[in-house]
């Protein structure tokens, strides 16, 4: 990802990936799938001063959780 200020690196947990949808899935094709997700979940911690050092992101799904509580309706 990319912002005024750098370049991120998004990590995303295989515990986010199995957590995102049902049934539990942690291979390329579900973070392809919901890759959309992940960078709205990554933008959201940014936004939120969460970002972690060295410009990386962790997207646990603790943050996939938060986010969707963040955004009734989703």
């Amino acid at each position: 990802m990319t912002d005024e200020t750098a370049n991120w690196l998004v990590i995303v947990t295989r515990e986010a990936l199995e957590g995102v949808a049902s049934p539990p899935d942690a291979s390329e094709k579900r973070l392809l799938e919901y890759v959309d997700t992940f960078g709205q979940v990554a933008t959201y911690k940014l936004e939120h001063g969460r970002a972690g050092k060295e410009e990386t992101i962790w997207v646990q799904m603790e943050d996939v959780a938060e986010w969707r509580s963040a955004r009734p309706g989703l």
